[in-house]
């Protein structure tokens, strides 16, 4: 007759905190040694990953969006085989806003005076606006399409060499991040 045992293992985060947006890497570890099956960890009776369970542990990723910036508490649950029953564990996690990952291209490197540049930022969070600059004059704010916002130049910039800065304010999912390119404009 098998006899069929409980065990205990630990469950958790790969990371102390982690940001909206990346890949959140749940960890168990310290089971038995020749547990099999699986582990599946969840939040609120939502799946976010399942791992096969090897040599006492498992690790498997979730999200990148399955995790809203705050504190959430997972559920971890090995499945248990012939020699173990399933058994649980949980754990508190916390997620932090996520840093957009901004960049900035302008048409041009410079151009003569009466022209414009157009400067584009991609990477811009969903619903999103940017605020374009040169210096601390705001030249246009723009709501993102697909990630990208654009802006053209004003064509009486005067001739001189000018830092264009592309804002993006943050929100409830997105720390404020802002990127800067230079252009001159010449004779």
């Amino acid at each position: 007759e098998t006899t069929v045992h409980a065990f205990s293992f630990i469950a958790a985060p790969n990371a102390a905190t982690l940001a909206y947006g990346t890949k959140h890497g749940l960890v168990m570890s310290d089971a038995p040694s020749d547990l099999t099956g699986t582990v599946s960890f969840g939040m609120a009776g939502k799946a976010l990953c399942s791992a096969t369970v090897s040599s006492g542990g498992a690790t498997c990723a979730a999200g990148p969006w399955s995790l809203t910036p705050g504190s959430h508490t997972i559920t971890a649950v090995a499945g248990g085989d012939a020699n173990y029953v399933p058994e649980t564990a949980t754990f508190l996690i916390v997620v932090t806003r996520g840093t957009p990952k901004l960049t900035e291209r302008l048409s041009a490197a410079s151009v003569h005076k009466g022209q414009s540049i157009t400067a584009t930022v991609s990477g811009v969070p969903a619903n999103g606006s940017v605020t374009f600059l040169i210096g601390t004059k705001k030249i246009c704010t723009v709501h993102a399409t697909s990630g990208r916002a654009s802006c053209v130049t004003p064509k009486t910039l005067a001739t001189h060499s000018y830092q264009l800065i592309a804002k993006y304010a943050g929100n409830a999912l997105w720390k404020p991040a802002s990127v800067s390119a230079g252009f001159a404009v010449v004779r």
